[in-house]
């Protein structure tokens, strides 16, 4: 395989070099960096938007994270061991045709899976928050919209735990490709 060469442009002499962008990337304990997040920590009251540039900030307000995971172009839904929705993002309504009031606390396999998959795709969520079964990370499946039209979702999966290792739910973020 051939060597590809470094095409980074070198400043000319005198001109000053600019600086690439920085990404955010948030820790365990979800902080960014005081810079990134002092427009949405204003118009969230955040007291930390003060701090210096790079002091670490605390995201100030679940309200926040939320606006987060709305611009994602993916389905986020997050779901408890129970199997009922405890977090679903702006794109996954748009997805379902369905309100988020309408999708919280639901049952996910008795409302948004199809009656022939129900059971099939319900064990293997059994079996991977019981820990019989190891992390579905990859798996894809058919969703009913509030019209009862079915989509297929290419979905990423996490276990959620809490801090003492017990399972609490998972961390799916899934894109329609029907």
């Amino acid at each position: 395989m051939a060597d590809k060469k470094d095409k980074t442009k070198e400043p000319k002499s005198g001109e000053a070099k600019k600086a690439a962008p920085r990404v955010a990337k948030a820790d365990a304990k979800s902080k960014l960096t005081a810079k990134e997040t002092k427009k949405d920590a204003k118009t969230e009251g955040s007291k930390d938007a003060s701090a210096s540039k790079n002091a670490p900030v605390r995201i100030p307000t679940p309200r926040l994270k939320q606006k987060y995971l709305d611009v994602a172009g993916v389905m986020f839904l997050v779901l408890n061991v129970d199997q009922t929705v405890r977090l679903i993002n702006k794109k996954g309504c748009e997805i379902l045709g369905s309100k988020e009031e309408d999708i919280l606390g639901r049952n996910w396999f008795d409302h948004f899976i199809p009656e022939r998959q129900r059971e099939e795709i319900r064990e293997v969520f059994r079996k991977v928050v019981s820990g019989e079964s190891v992390s579905v990370e990859f798996y894809e499946n058919v969703v009913l919209t509030k019209s009862g039209a079915e989509k297929l979702i290419s979905w990423h999966n996490t276990v959620l735990t809490d801090e003492r290792g017990a399972v609490t739910g998972t961390l799916s973020s899934g894109e329609d490709v029907t």
